[in-house]
């Protein structure tokens, strides 16, 4: 740590507790000025704090560990060589990471630092330990790292000299960084200082800088550039993979020479089967960090299995929020297209032609525009926007959609899926102004009365279940549609298996299989099968002439393909939508009079998450969300499950029949119309928020970087000594994080505790 920092410490009087194990903290006083103590005695002690946030690292915030924010191993290390320091000690002989150290959103962490006294070798033992903020001055501290101090004794290396060796191969950062977000480590901006690799046998060399923005004033190595520098070891392949993000958990042998350092150039190499040593220096040559052995294992698998157990299946809802007006700015050369609201309501196949011939013109369009100098488009129709703005085309709490316009929505969804940046979705009143909504940066937005509100997905509360009067299908004959296909075959079996169902009219477009009819009825239901495509208006009121229904289950499954939205035939298009969007429109249409307690209908998740190749799936699934919005809006029974085909849409993975139909049940007693039954895929969804291409729809759900440039670094790297140590025997034994209690204490006699108001001050 610097001078200037030491310089802004405060130090105060420890309590009497503070040195014994399983003392108390030491009581910061601001109201008594202490005299400052110059170097501690021989046989005295050093007690330090800091005060940790995000408020106030807002940098530790691109640190992400399975999608929790840990304080890096780095910033422990600079905190443990700060204590060292002020304890006389240069030279950190031994460091036990134990527990990782989570850094909460909100509300701030003390940090402290003890050392002990010196021994008879000339060694201190030190301590890095943490408490929540205001958790009060008897709460214990819980310790985080362990490890032995001395004065160095050895002589600073003498650089690195020449570059890679020869044969060198170099290595693209970028790659290495999307592949550990799919592992669980998701680095931004301000840790994305990995510039340049080259590995060679047994050793990697790299190039690494802070990004503008860091200080690196107040650190012995900034954090964030000692941890750039240990990501060269994935990206070079110097330890083995075994398909796990690595991170440390012990180091011997580390001396910060020359601290404040923005840019090194950094040599590791091959120490042991899960270590590394390293050696750093700046521009000129000197000296500014040496490792003799870091050891770096995989990521625990059980750490890995809770993180996916947490993104296991659950409903999810879309969440229309509020967004900051922007700044000031410029719309481009954006085009707008708007529904004529003069168009007939209610036909999704109307809106979804609609949406695709124009979608279509504008792409072909912008192809025609031709390519000028640096590759853009001449005319500005290539390298421009179209928003596509509808009224009516979403719904926010207490608004009734249009079906018709809901499939706009789907159908551009896909399509910007596949056209990234070239398509915006807004839904406002005829009369508002578009310039705010289109200089937000936002893909898809609705605008009320001034305000812009943008679409995010988030987990839908868990609900009480309250006793009902009755059968959630009630007492009845119900319809099952799309009987004959698998959806169908297994809604049915659910009906009765779970819900006691004992009276069903099976309809399929193909026909039911028999066997299907003969195993319901042997679970004791009375079952009705019919050949009729629901989409059509005389067939469907003919299968339900004389059969008054008490509920209603639309299993019509996936449309009849997928398809590029720019190559989508529009007879295509309507094949897909007659057995889906516009048969869940008839079934509402001649059902309206019936009483009844349930009208379930299946839709897309493509229909709310867009996808490549998924616009038949999107305009339907959304144009069937829509339809149950509106029902629930004229109060009648509606709940749409945006599950089928189960895993389509960007970000999600396959749910099983099992799983799908829990959600289900759960879908039925829930507030939300429409649900959306998930298993996130979280590899994929951190992959994609690394290469800045996360769909804005989930950044409720995926923690999004925040915006640091980036700095170039100059030099090469070069050849030089190779420190070595020896590893705590107890390093990554997996017996430690014990509580302060545990750990060796600073000596009463002569010690002093100080304070930091913030690490680090600045």
């Amino acid at each position: 740590m610097s001078e200037n920092v030491m310089a802004a410490i405060r130090p105060d009087e420890p309590s009497p507790g503070a040195d014994r194990p399983g003392g108390g903290a030491p009581p910061w006083s601001a109201a008594r000025p202490w005299p400052r103590t110059s170097r501690p005695r021989r046989w005295g002690g050093v007690v330090r704090t800091a005060r940790l946030s995000l408020a106030e690292q807002p940098w530790l915030a691109d640190h992400l560990v399975l999608g929790a924010v840990l304080l890096p191993a780095t910033a422990l290390l600079d905190l443990a060589a700060v204590g060292a320091r002020e304890a006389g000690c240069d030279r950190l002989d031994a460091v036990v990471f134990e527990r990782p150290l989570p850094v909460p959103e909100w509300g701030a962490l003390q940090l402290r630092v003890a050392v002990g006294a010196e021994n008879a070798e000339g060694r201190r033992a030190f301590t890095v330990s943490a408490r929540g903020e205001g958790t009060g001055p008897d709460a214990p501290w819980t310790r985080h790292v362990a490890g032995r101090a001395s004065r160095g004794r050895d002589v600073r290396g003498a650089g690195l000299g020449g570059g890679p060796p020869p044969g060198a191969m170099p290595v693209d950062p970028g790659a290495h960084r999307v592949r550990l977000a799919a592992l669980g480590l998701v680095l931004g901006p301000a840790f994305r200082g990995l510039r340049a690799v080259w590995a060679a046998e047994g050793e990697v060399w790299a190039e690494v800088s802070l990004p503008d923005g860091i200080e690196a004033q107040g650190f012995g190595v900034h954090p964030a550039l000692l941890d750039a520098a240990l990501h060269a070891v994935g990206a070079g392949g110097l330890l083995a993979d075994e398909g796990r993000a690595r991170v440390p958990c012990a180091a011997s042998g580390v001396r910060v020479w020359r601290p404040g350092a923005r840019a090194l150039r950094v040599r590791l190499a091959r120490v042991g089967a899960d270590a590394v040593s390293l050696v750093a220096v700046d521009g000129a040559d000197r000296t500014v960090v040496e490792v003799g052995a870091l050891v770096l294992r995989p990521l625990p698998a059980a750490a890995l299995a809770a993180d996916r157990a947490a993104s296991g299946p659950a409903p999810h809802r879309v969440d229309w929020q509020a967004l900051p007006p922007p700044g000031p700015g410029t719309c481009g050369r954006d085009a707008v297209a708007r529904w004529d609201a003069r168009r007939r309501e209610g036909d999704a196949l109307a809106g979804a032609l609609w949406a695709l011939g124009l979608v279509r013109a504008w792409l072909a369009d912008g192809e025609r525009g031709g390519r000028g100098e640096g590759g853009r488009a001449e005319g500005g129709r290539a390298e421009g926007r179209l928003a596509v703005v509808t009224h009516g085309g979403v719904a926010l709490p207490g608004e009734s959609p249009d079906p018709a316009q809901a499939a706009v929505w789907g159908l551009v969804r896909a399509a910007q899926s596949e056209h990234p940046g070239r398509l915006v979705l807004v839904d406002a009143d005829p009369d508002e102004d578009l310039g705010a909504a289109l200089a937000s940066g936002e893909p898809q937005l609705a605008v009320r009365g001034g305000r812009l509100l943008v679409p995010r997905l988030v987990r839908a509360e868990r609900v009480v279940e309250v006793p009902r009067a009755g059968p959630v299908f009630g007492r009845g004959t119900v319809l099952v549609t799309g009987a004959g296909g698998a959806l169908g075959r297994l809604v049915a079996r659910h009906l009765v298996a779970a819900h006691g169902v004992t009276d069903l009219l099976l309809a399929g477009r193909r026909g039911v299989p028999r066997d299907v009819v003969a195993a319901l009825a042997a679970r004791g239901a009375t079952v009705r099968a019919a050949t009729c495509d629901v989409g059509e208006r005389a067939a469907l009121r003919a299968l339900l002439a004389d059969r008054p229904l008490t509920g209603v289950v639309h299993c019509a499954g996936a449309p009849e393909g997928g398809g590029a939205v720019a190559s989508l035939a529009p007879e295509r298009l309507a094949r897909a939508l007659r057995p889906t969007a516009l048969a869940a429109a008839r079934l509402h249409e001649l059902t309206r009079g019936m009483d009844l307690s349930a009208f379930v209908l299946f839709s897309s998740p493509a229909g709310i998450l867009g996808g490549p190749g998924a616009g038949p799936h999107a305009a339907a699934g959304a144009a069937i969300d829509a339809l149950a919005e509106r029902r629930r809006a004229l109060g009648l029974p509606a709940v749409s499950i945006a599950w089928w085909p189960p895993g389509a849409g960007e970000g999600s993975l396959p749910l099983a029949g099992h799983e799908g139909l829990a959600l289900l049940d759960a879908a039925l007693t829930a507030p939300d119309a429409v649900t959306v039954p998930l298993r996130l895929d979280p590899g994929a969804l951190r992959s994609r928020a690394v290469e800045g291409a996360l769909p804005a729809l989930f950044h409720g759900l995926v923690r999004v970087p925040t915006a640091v440039s980036p700095r170039p670094v100059q030099g090469v790297p070069t050849d030089g000594p190779r420190a070595q140590d020896p590893l705590p025997s107890a390093a990554c034994d997996g017996g430690a994080g014990r509580d302060q209690a545990a750990a060796p204490p600073p000596r009463r006699d002569g010690a002093r505790a100080e304070r930091l108001r913030r690490w680090p001050l600045r």
